[in-house]
């Protein structure tokens, strides 16, 4: 008898199969470079059998040859198409013991869904089993995890507090965090890189992103304490801070979470106007706020004053109200070169004549038709994807300068908004072909620009009550 158990036992454990559990677990926020609580990253972790190897109930062995495959938008980064940019404990190299794990990343690449969507996003991790113990032959199996892009309105206010709106949970005051440590938030800006909020308060420039999560970005610097402007453009964000001589220069730094190394990118700035700036690439355009006036800076190596001015005065003008910049090719039938920089001013709309740089440039109305100019004072300036410009005056008329456009530009007619409806800050859905505004009070309007422009309609009422001065697109990748 005592031969015969002895028979028995490896029958048993061969009888209970290969028993590999593969499991996901997510950690939002996370990137392949160590940032974390950034809204375009995830982390994900793949787990070979949670409870590692049970010689009596099953059998568990090591797993390889890992690959992925996405479903879903297009916009999402991920080891397979990027390589060891996403994986960096090479997890698609690697043998994956049972008991271990591996944790790879998702990285969105820009934004891809619109407001009030929420896609998913399909993984599917095919690997081979190497079921090799008792002379068997390794096998293949897969597990499949699902994700959302979750895209979502940040509303900001000058008094630095944050809102967010989004399909699944609408406008509700639990949503409200603050977003800077004082009340006061000048200028705000979110990144096309991690998808944080960047706001400029009092004692620095401060990024949000996931949960709530607060940084100042300048806590290491004594230069930079809030921002009359902020641009981003690629990695790099740039800032004019707003105390006494500090104020004549810009400041750049590249975008990271915890080490902001700020160095002066240019000098020269007089008189700088709060939020009226643009940028194209390495040149930066800042309005004046005593004058109808722009500078140009650009990084010159070795130089001290590369700020200079950009063309006259806007001619009639006592004030800029934004600037904007797109690619508008030629005015006047192609026998006037335009430079792309774009003012609203307090008298109407105008573009830049000559080649940029030129203190001599001159400034041209846009035109609805050939002798009827944009001559109200602008309030708001925003772009899409393709530089396409939207525009709203003082009265609440909307108009379109599109792309080579000139300086020429089309009325939204069927864009209104009620009586009274003051626009504080816009921002366009390039995937819903949307216009988004929000008015100082909250309220949110879409304006369509589905097959030529539909209506605008009300969106919703957001719990804050005052000071509403900013309005992004920020897309997060969510685990459900």
């Amino acid at each position: 008898m005592k031969n015969k158990c002895l028979m028995i036992v490896p029958l048993i454990v061969v009888a209970c199969g290969v028993q590999n559990n593969i499991t996901f677990s997510t950690q939002t926020g996370n990137c392949a470079d160590g940032t974390s609580n950034a809204p375009y990253c995830m982390g994900v972790t793949i787990q070979n059998n949670s409870g590692g190897q049970n010689w009596i109930t099953n059998t568990s062995f090591p797993v390889n040859d890992l690959a992925l495959n996405l479903s879903g938008p297009s916009n999402v980064g991920y080891p397979s198409s990027q390589g060891s940019n996403f994986d960096p404990n090479n997890c698609l190299g690697s043998s994956i013991s049972p008991g271990e794990s591996c944790t790879f990343y998702l990285w969105l690449q820009g934004e891809s869904a619109a407001i009030g969507q929420k896609p998913a996003v399909g993984l599917t991790a095919n690997y081979s089993i190497n079921d090799t113990l008792f002379g068997g032959g390794s096998t293949t199996a897969s597990a499949s995890l699902t994700v959302f892009e979750l895209p979502t309105l940040l509303i900001s206010t000058s008094t630095g507090w944050v809102e967010s709106y989004n399909v699944n949970n609408g406008f509700s005051s639990y949503s409200i965090y603050r977003g800077e440590s004082e009340n006061v938030a000048n200028a705000y800006t979110n990144d096309n890189y991690y998808g944080f909020l960047y706001l400029a308060g009092n004692n620095g420039i401060y990024l949000s992103g996931n949960g709530n999560y607060v940084l100042n970005s300048t806590n290491t610097s004594t230069s930079i304490r809030g921002a009359s402007n902020l641009l981003i453009n690629g990695q790099t964000i740039y800032a004019v801070p707003t105390t006494g001589t500090l104020a004549t220069s810009i400041y750049n730094a590249g975008i990271q979470q915890l080490t902001f190394n700020w160095q002066t990118y240019a000098s020269g700035l007089s008189n700088v106007a709060t939020n009226v700036s643009a940028i194209n690439g390495s040149r930066i355009f800042v309005g004046q706020s005593n004058t109808p006036s722009v500078f140009v800076c650009l990084n010159l190596t070795g130089s001290t004053t590369n700020c200079i001015a950009e063309g006259t005065p806007v001619p009639g003008a006592s004030s800029l109200n934004v600037l904007a910049y797109s690619n508008l090719g030629t005015a006047n039938g192609g026998q006037i070169a335009l430079t792309g920089v774009v003012a609203g001013a307090n008298n109407g709309l105008w573009v830049e004549s000559g080649t940029v740089g030129t203190a001599t440039n001159l400034w041209l109305p846009v035109y609805l038709s050939a002798t009827q100019p944009v001559a109200n004072s602008i309030r708001k300036i925003t772009a899409d994807s393709s530089l396409n410009l939207y525009i709203v005056d003082a009265y609440n008329n909307f108009y379109i300068m599109k792309v080579n456009g000139g300086n020429s530009a089309t009325q939204m007619t069927n864009w209104t908004l009620p009586s009274g409806t003051l626009v504080a800050a816009m921002v366009y859905d390039n995937t819903g072909q949307t216009l988004y505004l929000t008015t100082p009070s909250g309220m949110i309007y879409g304006c369509s620009n589905l097959a030529g422009g539909g209506s605008c309609t009300l969106v919703g009422q957001a719990a804050l009550t005052s000071g509403v001065n900013g309005l992004s697109i920020v897309t997060s990748l969510s685990s459900w």
